[in-house]
């Protein structure tokens, strides 16, 4: 699997992020952060939809297993971590 970060600062996003597997490429991952203690999080990919109650949202991709899905998470802020620290070094 391999992972690439775009740093970004808009709202509590902190970065986009892309998922490539056996070269299928998933797009739209988003790192966020509220600084409310809980620290960063991954939120997937979502496709917004009007409606008759107002805008819904849904996930365009979801890892049904907890364990694989957590896995996969954080191989995601693992690969944000990272980044973060090459570019403080880099100042």
């Amino acid at each position: 699997m391999k992972v690439s970060v775009k740093r970004v600062e808009f709202g509590s996003v902190r970065a986009l992020v892309s998922v490539t597997i056996d070269g299928i490429e998933l797009r739209g991952f988003r790192v966020i952060d509220k600084n409310e203690g809980d620290g960063p999080w991954v939120h997937p990919p979502t496709r917004v939809i009007d409606t008759a109650k107002g805008k819904q949202f849904f996930s365009v991709v979801f890892i049904e297993d907890a364990d694989k899905r957590a896995a996969f998470n954080q191989e995601i802020l693992d690969a944000y971590t990272k980044q973060c620290e090459e570019e403080t070094k880099a100042l």
